[in-house]
């Protein structure tokens, strides 16, 4: 059994586009406990997936199953394995779902098949499967540069309590990202304020500090996103943001029983409505896998 836990972007900015279309990101993720989990058993020498959620793709579209393939053929393994996915992340919602399930099935088939690769080989794996696959391998807390890929952990801040919405629209990351334009962007995040407010644990301030440039194209596209997260904030949040490229929304709140009453106030009117917590560090936690 596997735990893939999602993740929010406390900051999300963008300095421009590379040469190679990727646009050059900086941004703090955080992962946190609303997860997949993923069960896997050895199984002759192909590579089949099993999913309890309706119309999700089982085969080639699916990076779970291009995760397995990717790491067979890179390590030469002759194996097979029947994965089994029960999923609880919403998909397409900015929470890195896809991401943290296909960084789940490294972990576990280098563990499983016996194949020994080293972090940095998996991490060079993931990268090709997407860009915040290097930082689900481990998780916690990371700022990304780069496409995502260059990554410096940090130590996590306490048990910081957060309500999240996922909006009900399906929206494409490729599509948010090119049409970002730098020029419609008023407000960078403050990246070391962020950082600072982790390292001294103080929530207040990392509510105060809460941007995501993404949000000058998904707003627009969907007024409702920017209801919600003015929403929780009239409810007492601590501050609000769009977590990645959207339509998920999350409120930074004091504690436990404050995520639980702002959820209360959108569970009426929205199906996908999560209390979560943020989580250390978990790449190097073998209670995270258990085959």
């Amino acid at each position: 059994m596997v735990h893939c836990p999602a993740k929010v972007n406390l900051t999300l900015g963008i300095q421009g586009k590379r040469l190679d279309g990727y646009h050059e990101l900086e941004t703090i993720m955080q992962s946190i406990s609303l997860e997949d989990t993923l069960y896997l058993s050895s199984e002759g020498t192909g590579i089949s997936l099993v999913a309890d959620y309706p119309g999700l793709p089982v085969g080639e579209d699916n990076l779970i199953y291009r995760a397995a393939v990717l790491l067979r053929d890179y390590a030469g393994a002759n194996k097979g394995v029947r994965i089994t996915l029960k999923k609880q992340i919403p998909l397409a919602a900015g929470l890195a779902g896809g991401s943290t399930d296909a960084a789940g099935t490294l972990r576990a088939l280098n563990r499983l098949w016996g194949l020994g690769l080293t972090a940095p080989e998996l991490e060079e794996l993931g990268s090709q499967l997407g860009s915040d696959v290097p930082f689900c391998l481990r998780g916690g807390t990371a700022l990304a540069r780069g496409r995502g890929e260059k990554l410096t952990f940090l130590e996590g801040p306490g048990d910081w309590w957060l309500t999240l919405v996922k909006i009900p629209v399906s929206i494409s990351t490729a599509a948010v990202y090119h049409s970002f334009r730098l020029e419609a962007v008023t407000q960078q995040p403050d990246q070391e304020a962020m950082l600072d407010a982790i390292r001294k644990d103080r929530l207040k301030e990392a509510g105060l500090n809460l941007v995501n440039v993404l949000e000058t194209v998904t707003i627009p596209w969907y007024p409702e996103i920017g209801a919600v997260r003015a929403e929780m904030v009239e409810r007492g949040a601590i501050g609000a943001l769009m977590s990645g490229s959207g339509p998920t929304v999350f409120g930074l709140v004091a504690d436990r029983a404050e995520a639980i009453r702002l959820a209360a106030a959108f569970r009426d009117r929205y199906r996908e409505v999560y209390v979560v917590r943020t989580l250390s560090n978990i790449g190097d936690n073998l209670s995270m896998i258990s085959l």
